[in-house]
């Protein structure tokens, strides 16, 4: 099958580090984790947000609580990059997924052959993976695979929807919406986590689920902590004092503007000797990738 390297794209993704812990307190997060049906999780978000690295953080966090509570449960995902993948369809979402499984439960294979033989050729298909299989083949034999896993708990983490190809995920959306639906009575109970950024086509489809919108302030604190942990290596090299260094921590949050850009601050450009002033307005720099780009 082919797929493409989704685990490459998982590990190059930086960490959360201190960050993202917010959603473990969130209501609607933790009513969608505690909700007994099937059901999807939207998380909306702007531009350099966090939404990638938040995702990468929930997918670690249910996976590890899976193993800790005895749960025999798995924890699947992918996050879509538009510019590693530029052919990236929905079918490359369900072939990784598909794989997954694969390998925890080989012998899921004779499900995925049979469901996929039976449409292989369907003829509403209107997206065709580069396997050959059309997005309706890939999608039934991915939920008759979870259905026959005997699995408690499947979540699926999907980062990103809309870097991928629209025509296609509208379709996957439609799909999956329906899917769900009949999902619980096969007693296996799969739950769909989705970061976007705030794009209808994609909001239309998960009208009836839950979402989350990150706000500025959910953030911030997150902001503050990127920020701090970067001026914590600086501190000794700039020969920073203590009021120095919260002006300067003070500025640079107020520069992200909401943004959590994983390279927040890049580079600093600073200059700073014994008796010379730090000028904030002439030496900070947040980078070329976020806002407030100097």
């Amino acid at each position: 099958m082919y797929t493409f390297d989704y685990n490459q794209d998982y590990s190059e993704i930086i960490d959360a580090n201190a960050t993202c812990e917010w959603i473990s307190e969130d209501p609607v997060y933790r009513a969608w984790k505690q909700e007994t049906s099937s059901q999807i999780l939207h998380v909306v978000g702007k531009p350099g947000q966090g939404k990638t690295v938040l995702a990468k953080y929930i997918t670690r966090r249910l996976s590890d609580e899976g193993s800790i509570k005895g749960i025999h449960s798995r924890a699947l995902y992918y996050f879509c990059n538009s510019r590693k993948h530029a052919q990236e369809t929905a079918s490359s979402i369900l072939q990784a997924m598909i794989h997954q499984i694969l390998e925890d439960i080989p012998s899921l294979v004779e499900t995925f052959l049979k469901s996929c033989g039976t449409m292989s050729n369907h003829p509403f298909s209107t997206t065709v993976s580069k396997g050959g299989w059309s997005l309706q083949a890939l999608c039934k034999a991915f939920l008759d695979m979870i259905a026959a896993s005997k699995l408690e708990l499947v979540f699926c983490v999907i980062d990103a929807l809309d870097e991928n190809d629209r025509d296609s995920v509208e379709e996957f959306l439609r799909m999956l919406v329906t899917g769900l639906s009949n999902m619980d009575s096969n007693g296996t109970n799969l739950k769909v986590l989705i970061t976007s950024r705030p794009e209808d086509y994609i909001m239309d489809e998960l009208t009836e689920h839950p979402h989350i919108r990150i706000a500025v302030q959910t953030v911030q604190k997150d902001i503050q902590t990127v920020v701090q942990g970067r001026l914590v290596k600086l501190r000794k090299r700039l020969r920073l004092k203590l009021q120095e260094e919260a002006d300067l921590q003070a500025e640079l949050v107020r520069r992200a503007e909401g943004m959590l850009n994983p390279h927040l601050i890049p580079t600093l450009s600073l200059l700073h000797h014994k008796n010379e002033s730090l000028n904030l307005t002439r030496s900070i720099s947040l980078g070329d990738t976020g806002p407030g780009d100097t």
